[in-house]
């Protein structure tokens, strides 16, 4: 069963795990293969000592073999056909927090700490409720391993595992990133048209007190190509440079060679308040004239086929006129879905720099109260949250708990 360390624990390391207990040292069950955990949990119950999982990560939410060979072989499709997922870190495995040792730190009074690094997971299906899974790697998946960790920990002792902030963390719900645990998929099904799904899926983000005021186009471009359709990634940067006011005479050059002024006619189309304001088409200007009608519809809540000019067009310039309305109003939906219901919360700013958890994610520290705001937008209810913010207390008495059964001087105490 063990393929991390079939040893379990040795002589030397049951002498340490006492020791440590001797000195009233929290114990964590982290980074240890199953039979090792066990070990563990077996020498602390004896002393009616707690243990704790400090990221935990449930293996009940894990991907495993569905059907066909029991090895992660073969080629990406046959991979996501046995599995679900072409990534193997998204498989179950003993780095993983299994259904009795969620019960093993329980029952001792320990606590666990969900992961903020969610991967690839299946959704929570329990007592608690339900929180839609349709956002790979964002506060929806995070959801999942949090329910499942309160149903599993009796709603006691349920705390945050920040410790993964300098690589990836909670990733966004809006804009070319989301689906970001999707990314490393191989296969085009997952990585392109079910994070596509998912990225026009999201409503009700965090809503702010103001609108950012800072831009960079790298904040929104989605640097793999094959992830996104680039006239629905170029119209996030445009709405981007939009809510923050850049002129017109600076929206960047899009990413994408084959149509640098992009961005910079999608403002256009969307600043212009007349048809006689969009540039006509000539023989020399590309998808200028669509990009920009297409965007002046899509401010105007109208189809492309209303447009005096557009009797005019041919039949290819129809479809592409057609073509680019259809693509940028996904983003359109999406983009005014990541304004939320909320009572608008205090935008963070660092110098010159606005943030917006909605398209950054969970960028640094400072963003907490934006992913607690947005995991209430997602429906995690004030019953579920309390045991949340119930954590320190709970971290408190397990701290007290290892103290007391310690068995050092004034341990009891």
């Amino acid at each position: 069963r063990s393929t991390i360390n079939a040893m379990g624990l040795t002589g030397f390391g049951r002498t340490l795990v006492s020791k440590l207990m001797d000195k009233g040292i929290i114990l964590d069950s982290e980074h240890m293969g199953y039979d090792t955990k066990e070990d563990l949990f077996a020498l602390a119950a004896s002393r009616q000592y707690p243990v704790i999982s400090s990221h935990t990560d449930p293996a009940g939410l894990g991907y495993n073999w569905l059907n066909g060979p029991t090895t992660f072989a073969g080629g990406p499709e046959d991979k996501v056909r046995n599995y679900g997922t072409s990534n193997i870190r998204n498989l179950a495995s003993e780095f993983n927090l299994a259904d009795e040792h969620y019960q093993k730190i329980s029952a001792s009074g320990g606590t666990v700490g969900v992961f903020m690094l969610p991967y690839l997971r299946k959704p929570y299906q329990g007592y608690l409720g339900s929180v839609e899974n349709n956002c790979a790697g964002s506060t929806k998946t995070w959801a999942q391993i949090y329910l499942y960790s309160v149903d599993k920990m009796d709603r006691r002792g349920i705390a945050l595992a920040s410790d993964r902030g300098m690589t990836d963390f909670i990733a966004p719900r809006f804009g070319p990133n989301a689906g970001y645990a999707l990314a490393e998929e191989i296969t085009p099904t997952l990585k392109r048209t079910e994070r596509a799904e998912q990225r026009n899926a999201q409503r009700n983000g965090v809503k702010y007190d103001r609108a950012m005021s800072s831009f960079h186009i790298g904040w929104y471009h989605q640097y793999d190509g094959d992830a996104i359709d680039e006239h629905e990634n170029d119209a996030w940067i445009a709405f981007a440079a939009l809510e923050a006011s850049v002129p017109t005479d600076r929206v960047p050059l899009s990413y994408y060679v084959g149509n640098l002024a992009r961005i910079s006619n999608y403002v256009k189309g969307f600043r212009a308040t007349s048809e006689a304001q969009l540039e006509p088409p000539f023989l020399v200007n590309g998808d200028s004239p669509w990009e920009q009608a297409a965007m002046f519809c899509l401010k105007h809540n109208r189809q492309p086929n209303s447009l005096a000019a557009f009797k005019n067009y041919n039949f290819d310039q129809q479809n592409r006129v057609n073509y680019i309305h259809t693509a940028i109003s996904r983003a359109w939906v999406a983009w005014n879905g990541k304004y939320g219901t909320n009572a608008p919360i205090r935008r963070y700013k660092t110098g010159n720099r606005d943030w917006d958890f909605n398209t950054d994610g969970m960028a640094h520290y400072g963003l907490m109260p934006d992913f607690l705001q947005d995991l209430k937008n997602i429906g995690i209810g004030p019953d579920n949250l309390s045991p949340l913010l119930r954590s320190a207390e709970d971290y408190i008495r397990t701290w007290e708990k290892s103290l007391k059964n310690s068995g050092a001087p004034g341990s009891g105490d």
